[in-house]
C-alpha cells in the first residue's frame, strides 16, 4: 500500500456518487527495478501534484484509493501498466491527462486515461512480451523447440524472502514463444491470477544469468475497463 499522505486540509469522506478512472503507464529504464509498492507510491506523489480530486480510505492514516490489477514483476518494464483510482468528483479525461503526465518523474509515461469506468473487478486473460536480448546464442531456436514440445516444464518460483520456492508447471500458460530481430516474443496466459514469468521461461531454455530485459507490452482483460471519456482517443484493443 502507498504511503503517501492525504493534505492535511481534506477530511476524509465517502462520496454519494462513486467515480473511477483507469489509467496506463509506461514504466521503462531503470524505473523498472521499481518494487511495487515503491511504484504506488510514485503514483500517489505525482496525483497529488497534478492535484486530482481523489477519494480517500478511511482511518487514521487515510491513503489514496488506488487499485493495481496485474502489479508488474521487479525487472519488468512495461508499456501497460494499469492503475484504477476512485475520485470524489468527475474530471473530463483530458484535464486528467493533462494535470498527470507533468507530474510523473522521466522514465515514467502516461499512456491513456479513461474516465467513468465501472467499478468491476478485473482480471487478465494474456500479457504479450518482448524480450530484448544481449547476445543470442545459435542454437536459441532448437531451445525454444524444445521448449514447445515438452508438455510440462517445471520451475521453481521465488515466492519472496523467507519463503520456500515451490514448484509450478509453467507449460501451460505459455502460448507464443518466438525470436525476433531483437530477442524473443512471448505470450503468456493466466489461470486465475497465476501465470508464468518471462525469468522462468529464460531460465527453462537455459538463457539464465544472459542480460535480457523484459518489456510488458499488451494486456489483454477479461473485462476491459472502457471509459465514457478517453484522453487521448484511441481504439481499444489489447492493452
Amino acid at each position: 500500500m502507498t504511503t503517501a499522505m492525504r493534505p492535511e486540509a481534506t477530511t476524509p469522506q465517502t462520496p454519494t456518487t462513486r467515480h473511477f478512472v483507469a489509467l496506463r503507464l509506461a514504466i521503462e529504464g531503470d524505473l523498472r527495478f521499481l518494487s511495487h509498492h515503491d511504484e504506488l507510491r510514485l503514483l500517489s506523489r505525482a496525483l497529488l501534484r497534478a492535484e486530482w480530486p481523489l477519494a480517500w480510505s478511511e482511518g487514521f492514516n487515510p491513503i489514496p484509493r488506488i487499485t493495481a490489477p496485474l502489479p508488474r514483476g521487479l525487472g519488468v518494464a512495461s508499456l501497460a501498466d494499469l492503475f484504477v483510482i476512485e475520485l470524489a468528483e468527475s474530471w473530463p479525461a483530458e484535464r486528467l491527462f493533462d494535470s498527470l503526465a507533468v507530474a510523473l518523474p522521466q522514465q515514467c509515461r502516461l499512456m491513456r486515461v479513461d474516465a467513468g469506468v465501472a467499478p468491476k473487478g478485473l482480471s487478465a486473460r494474456r500479457v504479450g512480451y518482448s524480450i530484448t536480448l544481449e547476445e543470442r546464442p545459435a542454437e536459441l531456436s532448437t531451445r525454444i523447440a524444445a521448449f514447445l514440445n515438452e508438455r510440462r516444464v517445471i520451475a521453481q518460483r521465488d515466492f519472496g524472502p523467507k519463503k520456500q520456492p515451490r514448484p509450478i508447471d509453467i507449460r501451460g500458460f505459455v502460448e507464443e514463444l518466438t525470436e525476433t530481430d531483437d530477442g524473443l516474443w512471448l505470450t503468456t496466459n493466466f489461470d486465475g491470477q497465476q501465470s508464468a514469468r518471462p525469468s522462468e521461461i529464460l531460465d527453462a531454455i537455459g538463457m539464465a544469468g544472459h542480460d535480457a530485459v523484459a518489456t510488458r507490452e499488451r494486456i489483454e482483460w477479461t473485462n476491459e475497463p472502457e471509459g465514457r471519456d478517453t484522453w487521448p482517443p484511441t481504439e481499444r484493443t489489447m492493452s
